[in-house]
């Protein structure tokens, strides 16, 4: 800024956000490559049940397939909506209530804000569950808010796969 303020001789201004965030990042969790669905479906059915919804992003398709088959396997009544692709889109535009899991990857809707019925916001809002490491924080922040930057409730949570720590030592 000062650069280009000693430049352009432009002054700067810091404009708050439109709507403050009701937002709370709970502290991620490392796990086994091989508990990992089960633990992600762990953390969702809990919210579903105390009415509120998750948002589960994961990198892949097959992990979001795995989360899927786990959570109907253990829980019928909870209503399930997968985003794996564009083709998906029109959830985003449905709102999402109470008792709802939306599975998704990362790519599928990118920068997409998800609407919340009233029901769900007095009961909390939206739970984020991402299910991978991301390579860049204004990515993670992205995921993060998908209705909080709207003003809504809600909260993050990253669940990662203990191979992708182990992973990071090799790649940096």
């Amino acid at each position: 800024q000062e650069l280009l303020s000693s430049l352009y001789n432009v002054d700067y201004a810091n404009i708050p956000t439109y709507k403050e965030k009701n937002f709370i990042e709970i502290k991620g969790e490392v796990v086994d490559d091989e508990n990992f669905s089960e633990v992600v479906t762990d953390y969702a059915i809990p919210k579903v049940a105390e009415g509120k919804s998750s948002l589960i992003i994961c990198e892949t398709i097959k992990d979001a397939k795995s989360i899927q088959e786990i959570l109907r396997r253990r829980n019928s009544n909870i209503t399930i909506r997968t985003f794996f692709d564009e083709e998906n889109s029109h959830i985003t535009e449905e709102e999402i209530n109470p008792g709802e899991v939306v599975i998704a990857t990362n790519i599928a809707g990118r920068g997409t804000d998800f609407k919340t019925s009233d029901e769900l916001e007095r009961n909390g809002g939206l739970q984020v569950c991402v299910a991978f490491l991301f390579y860049n924080k204004r990515v993670e922040d992205q995921a993060f808010g998908r209705t909080s930057r709207q003003g809504n409730n809600g909260t993050a949570k990253l669940i990662i796969k203990k191979s992708e720590v182990d992973k990071l030592g090799t790649d940096y």
